[in-house]
Parts: C-alpha cells; sequence; structure tokens
C-alpha cells in the first residue's frame, strides 16, 4: 500500500509540482499497483487586489535527504557517526 496520497495537479498547471512530495513531477515514484490519487488537484489559485496566490493544503515540500531540517532527513547522513 501506498504511504501517500498522489496528485496530478503537473497535469492542470500546478506550480509547486516540481517540488511536492505529492507529484510525480519531483521524482517520486508512484506505486505501481495500489497507488491512490486525488481525483482533482487539491490547489486553487487566489485573486486579490490584484496579486495571484497559490494555495493547496496538501503541498509536501521535497527536500534532500541529510540536510538539517529535510522531512527526509536520514540520521546516518546527518553526521551522528551511525
Amino acid at each position: 500500500m501506498p504511504d501517500v496520497t498522489m496528485c496530478k495537479g503537473e497535469d492542470e498547471g500546478c506550480p509547486m509540482a516540481s517540488t511536492c512530495y505529492r507529484s510525480p513531477a519531483s521524482g517520486k515514484e508512484p506505486d505501481p499497483t495500489y497507488q491512490a490519487w486525488f481525483i482533482d488537484p487539491p490547489f486553487w489559485r487566489d485573486w486579490r487586489n490584484g496579486n495571484l496566490s497559490i494555495t493547496c493544503d496538501e503541498y509536501w515540500e521535497v527536500r534532500k535527504k541529510g540536510t538539517s531540517d529535510g522531512i527526509q532527513g536520514n540520521k546516518d547522513t546527518e553526521g551522528t557517526g551511525g
């Protein structure tokens, strides 16, 4: 069973797809058998006072392994000597 619901927002023009863990555009590989997908991309565009804002409640930023603030950090690569 996949660990996360994925999104095809890249196909809908999501500007955050390349850095979102839920998007194949970021390099995350979908599970070939049981992958769950959002029916509609969960991002929206909001125009206020002439400014465009992109919001997504499901956005999960991809960070490199081993970084001190990385969500996918690995203790073995963070200088703990393990």
